[in-house]
């Protein structure tokens, strides 16, 4: 049975995956900030620098989701723990596997280090990045992953948009207003919004363990990405709920400005090409359908 280790398990995405996991036959061993309570934890204190793996332990796979969540009032402190919690943790990680590495390294990242493009733009640069804060967190964050790629014999790099489900993550948050009837979307609303289902990260990930054509960048979207604006009406709809006319620009209060830019304000393309070329299928493409599904 191949050993896994997961960092952030404890979050949103890392509690769906350690399930999916231990269902598909690995051995799941996990990374806690407090003392371990079962055989498959592992103690570490990312800020300080704190992991010891023990030597008799190898691993088949390290799944590396740690990190500070995005979601708040991006002030220099919180800017600054939304970066240090993501250098910080893989340098440690790195640092501890540097001498008995996985043979695969998967890395969480961020789609939102692409450039922005025009509303109805179908042309993407891999090559190009934002200037912005949250893609220069990412492109720190996979350089600090980068000291592994001579080590292992694959490094991904999962480039993550919002990833949707019905309890749980951003949508949960979002869909607040929504029920209430009070949701309304921000800006223009042409803005073009990537996504993925809960679903489809999962069965994603699994994929690219078992692929071992796929390495490097992965952009972790779905194939049929959607305006901001039809993002709000189909969620409005799924719950028989009206969906109100956008908050201009100039009325979003400035404290959440740079955060909403960077976030909800910005068009940008990451198409999933490596996926769909190394034959995989999306479970959940069409939006429309999944929101119908997630509140039916």
């Amino acid at each position: 049975m191949d050993k896994v280790l997961i960092s952030g398990a404890s979050g949103f995405i890392g509690q769906h995956l350690v399930k999916i996991l231990a269902k598909n036959s690995f051995d799941v061993y996990t990374l806690v900030r407090r003392k371990p309570m079962r055989d498959n934890e592992i103690f570490w204190n990312p800020a300080e620098g704190e992991l010891t793996i023990p030597a008799e332990l190898s691993f088949f796979a390290i799944i590396h989701l740690s990190g500070q969540n995005v979601a708040g009032y991006w002030n220099r402190t919180y800017k600054t723990k939304i970066l240090h919690s993501r250098v910080s943790s893989t340098e440690t990680l790195v640092r501890a596997f540097s001498s008995n590495p996985p043979k695969v390294w998967i890395q969480s990242s961020g789609a939102s280090l692409y450039p922005e493009t025009g509303p109805g733009s179908d042309v993407v640069d891999s090559k190009q990045y934002d200037r912005g804060y949250l893609s220069d967190v990412v492109q720190k964050w996979e350089a600090a992953a980068s000291e592994m790629k001579p080590l292992v014999e694959r490094l991904v790099y999962l480039r993550t948009p919002m990833v949707l489900a019905k309890k749980g993550g951003a949508l949960e948050k979002m869909n607040i207003p929504f029920k209430l009837g009070l949701g309304f979307p921000l800006g223009s609303g042409d803005q073009r919004m990537e996504w993925i289902s809960i679903d489809d990260f999962l069965h994603a990930v699994l994929w690219i363990m078992h692929t071992e054509s796929i390495s490097g960048p992965v952009n972790m979207c779905s194939p049929n990405p959607e305006s901001h604006l039809a993002f709000c009406k189909m969620l409005a709809a799924s719950q028989s709920r009206p969906c109100w006319p956008a908050l201009p620009r100039f009325l979003i209060p400035p404290i959440f400005s740079e955060m909403l830019r960077e976030l909800s304000l910005r068009s940008y393309m990451a198409p999933p090409e490596k996926l769909l070329e190394s034959g995989y299928k999306f479970k959940e493409p069409n939006l429309k359908q999944y929101f119908q599904k997630l509140f039916s």
